[in-house]
């Protein structure tokens, strides 16, 4: 027997959930079914997060990049390289 559940979660999360399942090929509601089904079977919940960064960090870091190519006297294909390069 099937019954309707229902949450309230963020338009957009809703949404990019969403299109995910749609690309994968499976409804949203398989997602969740399949989630709460592991929830049941190993009895804990698994909370993940990828950290993003910053938009206003990444442009640092590319600014950074881009001065690091401009001092630099080669590129490096091999960490080894660049770490005796560097002296580390």
């Amino acid at each position: 027997m099937q019954t309707i559940l229902n949450i309230k979660t963020q338009k957009d999360l809703k949404e990019e959930a969403q299109s995910l399942a749609s690309e994968l090929g499976v409804p949203l509601t398989t997602v969740v079914n399949s989630y709460l089904r592991q929830f049941i079977r190993e009895r804990k919940l698994v909370l993940e997060m990828e950290p993003k960064v910053k938009n206003s960090l990444m442009e640092k870091w590319h600014k950074i990049s881009l001065e690091a190519d401009k001092t630099l006297p080669k590129k490096f294909t091999k960490a080894t390289d660049l770490m005796t390069y560097l002296k580390i």
